[in-house]
């Protein structure tokens, strides 16, 4: 199984496509700097140990002149780009909620990162550790993940969102400019950790209209899932935490299920086919989970949660479940209300 040494393979293979096609960098050069084969790109970019992404991303800034490349990166990274920071979004309504499970799943998701967070009366915090280095400079990394929480409050709170403060652990670089630009005046470097600092009030500021009844009901099957996946600790529990985890989103899809799990595709489909499974069936089961959890403990409406669940249209939704379960979603909350 992998294990904690491994970088965010979703970041890395993102990267080396935009290096390639943005910048006068070619493949040969990146094969360089991590030495790889060509044919490795395949297996083994998505596994990249700590040291090599950190590395990576000092060699990038170095050879494309951008002294600041972590905070740029942010502002060219796709919302869409599979990633613990982005990846429950549709399970919360709130900023507080969305901290709160970076801090309870983070670690477990992405064992590479620790995300913590701390709420104050007035002020709160979210911190970020990679867990292990290798003694590479992580400042590009930090400087990325912490533009990339700013930008998260923008899109959220408004434009005009502008952090208490904001720490680094790292030495202070010769210009500042960018990070004032992006972070404000109150930036701070050599500090013990890496974090954001907010007023707490900003923490209630919602970033979903979903039903909240819905919502709870999702969080607690993922609750669920995850006791399963730290109880068993099995390639099929990391799937299926995973599928619930994106669940209600377009990137809940194979492809991505390998990046997040450190497998090429065509690997982790071997891996499943030998225990007698496939993503497809995994993730019908954990869709019937969920939609059964939704009817019997929320009231949210079918078609909420049809629409919640990704189907384009509720007639969908009643004949994916009634082939799953043999009823309709109707009959099924009417059974359990009983």
């Amino acid at each position: 199984m992998p294990n904690q040494n491994y970088s965010r393979s979703a970041l890395v293979k993102w990267l080396v496509n935009h290096l390639q096609q943005t910048t006068e960098i070619n493949q040969d050069e990146i094969l360089h700097v991590l030495a790889m084969q060509p044919s490795d790109l395949e297996n083994v970019l998505g596994r990249l140990s700590m040291p090599k992404y950190l590395a990576l991303l000092n060699w990038a800034a170095l050879r494309t002149g951008s002294a600041d490349f972590g905070i740029n990166l942010a502002s060219q990274i796709p919302n869409g780009l599979p990633g613990s920071v982005g990846c429950v979004m549709s399970h919360i309504a709130t900023l507080r909620e969305h901290f709160q499970f970076l801090h309870r799943f983070g670690v477990d998701f992405q064992d590479a990162v620790r995300f913590t967070f701390v709420e104050g009366p007035i002020s709160g915090r979210l911190e970020y550790k990679l867990v292990p280095t290798g003694g590479v400079n992580s400042r590009h990394d930090s400087e990325y993940t912490l533009a990339s929480l700013v930008g998260l409050f923008r899109r959220y709170v408004g434009n005009q969102f502008v952090p208490i403060q904001v720490s680094f652990t790292h030495a202070e670089p010769t210009q500042v400019a960018e990070h004032q630009r992006v972070f404000g005046s109150e930036v701070h470097f050599e500090q013990p950790v890496n974090a954001i600092y907010f007023a707490s009030s900003l923490l209630q500021t919602g970033v979903s209209n979903v039903n909240p009844s819905l919502l709870v009901s999702l969080q607690t099957h993922l609750g669920q899932i995850l006791h399963e996946y730290k109880r068993e600790g099995t390639l099929i529990s990391r799937v299926r935490f995973f599928i619930a985890a994106k669940l209600c989103s377009r990137t809940c899809v194979v492809e991505n299920a390998a990046v997040y799990l450190l497998f090429s595709q065509r690997s982790l489909t071997r891996h499943l086919q030998r225990q007698g499974t496939s993503f497809r069936k995994l993730k019908q089961g954990v869709l019937a989970e969920v939609a059964k959890c939704a009817l019997a403990e929320s009231d949210a409406s079918v078609v909420e949660i049809s629409k919640h669940l990704g189907f384009s249209e509720t007639s969908a939704f009643d004949r994916s479940f009634r082939k799953l379960t043999g009823y309709t979603p109707l009959q099924y909350r009417d059974l359990q209300r009983c």
